[in-house]
């Protein structure tokens, strides 16, 4: 689960420290008061996309720091870098446009977390039932909820179909002329020399970039660092700032003297405290001042290096049409088919054979994954359907269609596509067609709600999946999500009562402005804060009349738990 977030400077969002509880949190909040930027912040530390304008105005970087707890169970399912109990993930970001991630205080890349807490963690927001009207989505919602078996039919079709692309792109090239091949292998054995020589790796070029900064700088921060610590300390021709303060504890002392044990001698026996303490400090100060100095270093020989590293690799950049990070990468794919070409032993009939197996056994695994697929669309049909009648679509069926392709693909040799018939008698159709915003909404619940049951992440965060529904189907909507949250942790960001009423904590967003800036904050509401938010989400004003409302819809959560 999430135990606590704390955010510095990002968008609107100055300071916060947040602890989180199990259960269902709701975020609620007036129109335009910011209730999406926490989970922008969970977003952003989880390995989401980066952009200048996450920083607070003024800010020069911003940072987020977030405690994840594993049980033994979830941890033996992660890599090796997570562990049980406390995972601390921390980003920072820059002006500079330069990313920091890190995982329990090791670098981390921002895909690899995300693949890492994809069965873990899910945000979603209002735009995801979009997602419903396209059937590119739709293979993927089916797998998500065929559970571990076809997700391991899945993989093992992958890994097949992969041997099988690249045997086949082997085959290929193994059957071009033999003049066309022999020039092949001379350009990739001097793109393969030419590589190896350069021997650039990933992330090495930020480390140039970096060093070199510092060699250029070199000579100024020395400077600056000695002069500073010599106004600190002084020299033989003039006091610095250590020996006026030290004449100045002398003139002090000489006032305790004269004052003895009058009542005004506490006020001077403090001030020769602190004038002690600040001594103390600028003394440390300026060794640290003088170790900054002796650390940096000037080495033009070094700087000429740098810069000649770095022209190499922009060089090497424009050549091969990647970034420097991905030169290393090439490297190893380039050296593969020199390998291949060069092989005498993989001819083309050799890898024809094994091409012929690879394809037998991927239409094989393609079958076996394509009817666990059929038998997770027909539990999908059966359970989301006693969701949507809870969810007042009373007569609406969802059929999945899945349909044969002539040729393996990457995700199989299944096509799929979610249709809806909203009405007795009606065909299915494309959802696209017959579904308005709100019954989508309503509609992708039912859907979260049918996953959740069997497959479903331990940690969702919804954002106002419940956008533009009232009334009766509010209350529905609070039965599922309340129903959800049991036995996972439920962060939604709602505008209605009725779901607010049926959570076990609330935080309400707040936006503060002034002439010179503006700044959300985020509070944990107690039990009259939160009977006076319900009443500002009622819309009643004030009274009896609130405090009935409020107490009816307290009442009904109550009964509902």
């Amino acid at each position: 689960m999430l135990n606590k977030i704390s955010i510095r400077d990002f968008s609107l969002i100055r300071s916060l420290e947040l602890e989180f509880s199990t259960g269902f949190t709701v975020i609620s909040g007036e129109s335009g008061a910011g209730k999406s930027l926490l989970f922008d912040a969970i977003g952003f530390v989880l390995g989401g996309r980066t952009h200048r304008s996450l920083l607070a105005s003024g800010a020069t970087s911003c940072e987020v720091e977030l405690e994840l707890a594993l049980s033994a169970d979830e941890a033996r399912r992660m890599p090796e870098q997570f562990r049980e109990g406390s995972n601390l993930i921390r980003r920072r970001y820059s002006e500079n446009g330069r990313s920091r991630l890190t995982l329990n205080s090791g670098p981390v890349s921002a895909q690899d977390l995300r693949d890492a807490l994809a069965g873990l963690i899910e945000i979603v927001g209002q735009f995801e039932s979009t997602l419903l009207f396209n059937p590119d989505s739709h293979l993927g919602i089916l797998d998500t909820f065929g559970g571990e078996k076809l997700a391991t039919a899945r993989g093992a079709y992958i890994a097949n179909y992969e041997e099988y692309r690249e045997l086949a792109g082997q085959l290929r090239a193994l059957r071009e002329s033999s003049t066309r091949r022999e020039q092949e292998i001379d350009f990739l054995t001097y793109q393969v020399n030419e590589l190896e020589e350069a021997e650039v790796l990933p992330g090495q070029m930020a480390e140039v970039e970096a060093e070199l900064r510092l060699q250029e700088n070199a000579e100024a921060i020395i400077a600056a660092a000695q002069t500073a610590a010599r106004h600190l300390s002084g020299n033989d021709d003039y006091s610095g700032a250590y020996d006026e303060l030290a004449k100045a504890e002398l003139e002090i002392a000489g006032i305790a003297r004269l004052l003895g044990e009058s009542g005004t001698g506490q006020v001077v026996e403090e001030a020769l405290d602190r004038c002690s303490g600040l001594l103390e400090g600028l003394r440390e100060l300026a060794i640290q001042l003088n170790e900054l100095a002796d650390e940096v270093s000037y080495d033009p020989q070094r700087l000429e290096f740098l810069h000649a590293r770095l022209d190499r690799m922009h060089e090497l950049e424009r050549k091969y049409g990647c970034t420097a990070d991905e030169l290393e990468p090439l490297l190893v794919e380039k050296q593969k088919l020199l390998n291949l070409l060069t092989d005498v032993s993989s001819s083309p009939e050799i890898v024809e054979r094994k091409l012929e197996l690879s394809r037998t056994q991927l239409l094989a695994r393609a079958e076996a994954l394509g009817k666990l697929r059929r038998t997770a669309a027909k539990q999908i049909e059966k359970d989301s359907s006693a969701y949507f009648r809870r969810l007042d679509f009373l007569h609406t069926e969802l059929r999945i269609e899945l349909s044969s392709l002539n040729e393996p693909g990457p995700e199989g040799m299944d096509s799929v596509e979610f249709l809806i018939t909203l009405n007795p008698g009606e065909p299915a159709r494309p959802m696209a067609q017959v579904v308005s915003g709100g019954e989508s909404s309503r509609l992708l619940l039912g859907l979260k709600a049918t996953l959740a049951d069997r497959h479903g992440q331990r940690i969702l965060l919804m954002d106002e999946i419940e956008a533009g529904l009232g009334g009766s189907a509010a209350r529905s909507v609070a039965d599922v999500l309340q129903e959800i949250s049991q036995g996972r942790q439920l962060l939604a960001i709602s505008h209605l009562p009725a779901v607010a009423a049926r959570a076990t904590e609330h935080l309400l967003v707040h936006k503060h402005a002034t002439k010179e800036r503006t700044s959300v904050e985020i509070t944990l509401l107690d039990e009259a804060g939160r009977r006076s938010e319900l009443g500002r989400m009622v819309g009643v004003e004030g009274g009896k009349g609130t405090e009935k409302v409020v107490d009816e819809l307290l009442k009904e959560a109550r009964s509902r738990g």
